[in-house]
C-alpha cells in the first residue's frame, strides 16, 4: 500500500476515514463504487457524537494497519456506499490480499461493514486470530465484539468530544448509529509524547532497520540486506515451521540475503520474506542479522573486558522486535552508566554486550515498555560490530 504519512502526521487537518452515504445522499440505491469521491472519504474529524473510542493497545502495529487500510479504502473510488450491498467490499478485500488499494472491481460497504472488514484484514495481515475473527456485524454490537477481541473501550470526554488525544487506527463509535476510523495523530499526543495513551504515539515513521509486517502478498523489493547467522537454516514456502521448505533450502551461516518484508506466523513469531539468488522464501527472523545498516556515530573506545570475541558476527540484532513507536523518542543518546544491551526488553533477557558509560547510541523512535520503564531499541557500532538491541531508558540520555 502507499505511504499515508501526510495524513497521519497532518498538522492542518485532523483526518478520519468516514463512510456515510451514497452519491445521492442516501443509504442505498446508488451505483456500485464511489461516484463522487465522497461516499468513503478522508474528511476532517467531527462530532457525530461519539459514544466511545475503540483502541487496540496490545500491539502498536494494529492501529497503524487500521489507519493504513482506512486511507487506502477512502482513496479508492472503486469502493462506494450501499447498505444493501455492504458485504461486497469484504469479498473484494479478501480477493485483493487485504489491500484496498488493489481493488479494481466496483463494490460497496457502509460504515460498520467497512470498519469490521478492515479489522478482520488487519488480523489476517498481522497474524492475530482474535481480530481476523472479530464477532461484530453492525454498530449495535461493535462495542461488545471489539472488547471481546482485545480492544480497550475509551469513554473519557477527551477521546469522545475532541480529536487531540486520538491515535491512528482508533475506531470512533456512536453505538447503533455510526462508526469511523481515526487517521491523524492528535495534537496533544504529538506534543506531549502521548502520555500513557498506548504505543502508536508521535510522528509515524518506519524504522530503517526493519521491514514492514504484512501477509497475503508480501513485498518483493529489498528493504535491507541480511546475513544468515546459523548453519542449516530452513527456507519455507510461508511463515511457520508447519510449511514446506523451498528448493534452495537450507542456507548456511554467512549467506547474504535480501530482506523484502516480514510476516507473523500463526504462533506469533516474525519471519522474514527473503530473496536469495533470485528466489523467494521465508526464514525465521531470529537467524538473520543486518548486513548493511544506517551508520550511527562511532562509539568511544571501550575497555578490553567489554569487547566482543573475535569470532562474533559483524552484525548482531536482538531476537525481539520493539512493540511501540514514538517519534518524540527518536534521537542520539549517551549512556549514563555501563549498560547491558539486551536481545529483548527487560532485565530477564540475555545481554548481547556491555557498553561503557558515555557510549553514543541511536534510537529511531521504537521502544518496548516493561513495568513502566521504556526499553529503547537502539543501534550503535562497538568493537567493530554493529548492534541493534534494547537498552534501559533509565540509563540513556539525549
Amino acid at each position: 500500500m502507499a505511504n499515508y504519512n501526510n495524513y497521519y502526521n497532518s498538522t492542518s487537518t485532523h483526518y478520519i476515514s468516514n463512510s456515510g452515504s451514497d452519491e445521492n445522499g442516501r443509504y442505498h440505491g446508488g451505483a456500485a463504487g464511489d461516484q463522487t469521491g465522497g461516499e468513503w472519504v478522508l474528511r476532517p474529524w467531527y462530532s457525530r457524537p461519539w459514544s466511545c473510542v475503540l483502541r487496540y493497545e496490545k500491539d502498536a502495529r494494529v492501529g497503524l494497519k487500521l489507519a493504513e487500510l482506512g486511507c487506502a479504502a477512502a482513496l479508492n473510488d472503486k469502493i462506494g456506499y450501499d447498505q444493501y450491498q455492504r458485504d461486497t467490499y469484504w469479498n473484494q478485500l479478501k480477493a485483493s490480499g487485504y489491500d484496498p488499494s488493489r481493488i479494481t472491481a466496483a463494490c460497496e460497504s457502509d460504515c460498520s461493514a467497512g470498519v469490521i472488514a478492515n479489522t478482520k484484514a488487519a488480523g489476517n495481515l498481522l497474524g492475530i486470530p482474535a481480530l481476523a475473527n472479530v464477532n461484530a456485524t453492525y454498530t449495535g454490537n461493535m462495542r461488545s465484539g471489539f472488547r471481546a477481541a482485545g480492544f480497550t473501550i475509551l469513554t473519557d470526554a477527551k477521546y469522545t468530544q475532541g480529536c487531540s488525544y486520538l491515535l491512528p487506527g482508533d475506531i470512533l463509535l456512536y453505538d447503533a448509529a455510526h462508526t469511523a476510523t481515526n487517521i491523524t495523530v492528535g495534537s496533544n499526543v504529538r506534543n506531549n509524547n502521548g502520555g500513557n495513551n498506548g504505543g502508536n504515539a508521535g510522528t509515524i515513521a518506519t524504522p530503517p532497520q526493519q521491514a514492514s509486517t504484512s501477509s497475503g502478498n508480501p513485498g518483493k523489493d529489498e528493504k535491507w540486506k541480511g546475513v544468515v547467522t546459523v548453519n542449516g537454516l530452513n527456507v519455507r514456502k510461508w511463515a511457520g515451521t508447519e510449511h514446506g521448505t523451498c528448493s534452495f533450502s537450507p542456507l548456511n551461516n554467512g549467506c547474504k540475503v535480501s530482506v523484502c518484508d516480514s510476516v507473523k506466523a500463526s504462533d506469533g513469531s516474525v519471519w522474514y520474506y527473503i530473496k536469495y539468488n533470485g528466489k523467494y522464501g521465508f526464514v525465521h527472523s531470529k537467524y538473520v542479522a543486518q548486513d548493511s545498516a544506517p551508520a550511527p556515530a562511532p562509539a568511544p573506545s571501550a575497555p578490553s573486558q567489554a569487547k566482543p570475541s573475535n569470532n562474533a558476527p559483524m552484525k548482531r540484532t536482538a531476537y525481539e522486535s520493539a512493540k511501540s513507536f514514538s517519534g518524540q523518542l527518536a534521537g542520539t543518546y549517551r549512556t549514563t552508566a555501563d549498560l547491558n544491551i539486551r536481545a529483548g526488553a527487560g532485565t530477564n533477557k540475555p545481554s548481547m554486550v556491555v557498553i561503557p558509560k558515555g557510549t553514543t547510541v541511536q534510537n529511531y523512535g521504537y521502544y518496548t515498555n516493561v513495568g513502566g520503564t521504556n526499553w529503547l531499541y537502539v543501534q550503535f557500532t562497538y568493537g567493530n560490530v554493529t548492534y541493534t538491541g534494547f537498552g534501559c531508558g533509565t540509563y540513556l540520555r539525549k
